[in-house]
């Protein structure tokens, strides 16, 4: 009886600790939210100011630095809203085969307004066929990419040299696609389980690696292998490994097998070169406001202006101020 009680409570504790941890996760990713609205209101009227052929220098070079720290605020949301809108880590994973080549290709070219912005080197080495294939998450896969790059940046505080390597690997005779990320960060950087199995002193804090426990739970949850080294004064290495074949998931009770999705991953070539619309604007139409279908052939409407009245264009946008933006932005093609 008492060991029955004793079960039943620990379960009530751990039944409480997951709700604890949902509602902060829910909490945080709101508050990440709230502060994307200001930054892509902040983002983008700068970019359109730095383009002004007639700014003056002295302020072009003050509105330069507040750019690239708007967009570290902003690469630092975005990697948080990885992390914390992965929901329920005991979830299974929505496997698929993708051409890994094609699917980090597309999420680098994320990172392009951030690599112009600041004095970053960054290298990217292809050692893999070009059509090779892996079973993977896709979302999961990203989230990993995505985390790994932000934490290098962090680490070299924006400025210095963060290469990323793909190759492919045999290990425990399994064939392995792995992803090498490295920086040349001065400092020592630490997970928070190390940090807190370590005694520091205040005045000796190390670098964290943002999300370490979380992307090794992600990275074994697709039978892969993760690892971190980092050298005082020389840099920090982290190593995914995911296996490539398809059988390591097919008695996996987690793992639920799809097809892949038409995403910008699968786009054609040409598509992918084309020039990104500004990636902050972007952010800002994707949020909330509702737009026709002609918007993306500026172009073609442009010249169809000339010859006659302007297209009528309802924003729909609760937050005054972006709201003012569209319209302000559009407003040189439609009657808004």
């Amino acid at each position: 009886m008492i060991l029955k009680e004793n079960l039943n409570l620990e379960k009530m504790k751990h039944e409480q600790k997951l709700e604890i941890d949902a509602m902060r996760n829910r909490l945080l990713t709101l508050f990440v939210q709230e502060l994307r609205t200001p930054l892509s209101l902040i983002i983008a009227p700068l970019k359109d100011l730095l383009e002004e052929q007639s700014l003056i220098p002295h302020f072009a070079s003050r509105a330069q630095m507040a750019y690239r720290n708007s967009l570290r605020m902003l690469d630092v949301c975005n990697q948080l809203l990885a992390i914390y809108e992965q929901g329920n880590q005991n979830e299974k994973l929505e496997v698929a085969s993708y051409q890994i080549e094609k699917l980090i290709d597309s999420n680098l070219f994320d990172y392009r307004e951030l690599l112009k912005a600041h004095p970053i080197t960054f290298q990217f080495e292809k050692r893999i066929k070009k059509d090779l294939e892996c079973y993977v998450d896709k979302k999961k896969f990203e989230t990993i990419l995505h985390n790994l790059l932000s934490n290098a940046f962090t680490h070299i505080n924006y400025t210095g040299t963060v290469s990323l390597t793909i190759c492919e690997t045999m290990e425990r005779q399994m064939r392995y696609v792995t992803v090498i990320v490295e920086d040349d960060g001065k400092e020592l950087v630490k997970t928070t389980e190390q940090l807190m199995n370590d005694k520091v002193q205040d005045n000796d804090i190390p670098s964290v690696q943002l999300g370490f426990t979380f992307m090794q739970h992600i990275v074994e949850m697709h039978h892969g292998i993760i690892s971190l080294e980092s050298i005082e004064g020389k840099g920090t290495k982290v190593v995914v490994s995911l296996p490539l074949g398809k059988t390591v998931f097919e008695n996996d009770p987690n793992v639920v097998f799809i097809n892949p999705d038409m995403s910008k991953s699968d786009m054609p070539e040409s598509l992918q070169e084309q020039p990104l619309v500004d990636v902050v604007t972007n952010d800002i139409l994707e949020q909330k406001a509702v737009v026709p279908t002609e918007i993306p052939m500026l172009e073609e409407t442009k010249v169809a202006s000339v010859a006659g009245p302007k297209k009528t264009l309802l924003i729909v946008e609760d937050h005054k101020d972006i709201r003012l933006y569209l319209k302000v932005l559009l407003g040189k093609e439609y009657t808004c």
